[in-house]
């Protein structure tokens, strides 16, 4: 009977010395970074996500689509926490929409679209996002684009007010 214990205990320790050692470090933890901030503003400076707002946009009609092969396809996981992919939170005193980019391993480039109120086809901004996949598990993003402009890109050394976030400000 010690003969049989001590042999599963060699085997057991020796299952373990295999497994750390072929683990491939590298490849080890998942790291999903894809939030995006957008600040949406009307002409007279007034957050639009700010419910004290006149005609703000509300989070039950804010709609977001992925752009694949050129057809929008909502993005709707009814059990995840923020199942349309966004949620709008208070941001150093500022309400801000958060969305997450698509994160699909087989793409680098993503396209986002913000519809502001459901079924209205005129009131819709596209977001452009870069995504670099360093392992099987792990993307970030790198770049966002909004009307030709780059917002953020990780290359780039951050502004005199050390902001290195994803934040898109757009005027309405």
């Amino acid at each position: 009977m010690k003969a049989i214990v001590k042999l599963l205990l060699l085997l057991g320790c020796a299952a373990l010395f295999a497994s750390c050692h072929l683990l491939n470090h590298g490849d080890c933890c998942t790291e999903i970074s894809v939030d995006v901030d957008v600040i949406v503003k009307n002409k007279d400076g007034q957050n639009l996500l700010d419910t004290t707002t006149h005609n703000h946009y509300t989070a039950d009609s804010i709609r977001l689509y992925y752009l694949k092969n050129g057809v929008a396809k909502e993005v709707y996981f009814p059990l995840q926490d923020a199942p349309r992919n966004f949620f709008i939170e208070q941001t150093n005193g500022e309400a801000t929409l958060r969305f997450f980019a698509d994160a699909t391993p087989s793409d680098t480039e993503t396209t986002t679209l913000i519809q502001w109120r459901a079924g209205d086809n005129s009131d819709i901004d596209t977001i452009y996002t870069e995504m670099f996949h360093f392992n099987s598990s792990s993307v970030t993003c790198n770049k966002v684009t909004y009307k030709n402009k780059v917002f953020y890109d990780i290359n780039t050394p951050s502004d005199s007010t050390g902001d290195r976030f994803r934040v898109v400000r757009i005027v309405k």
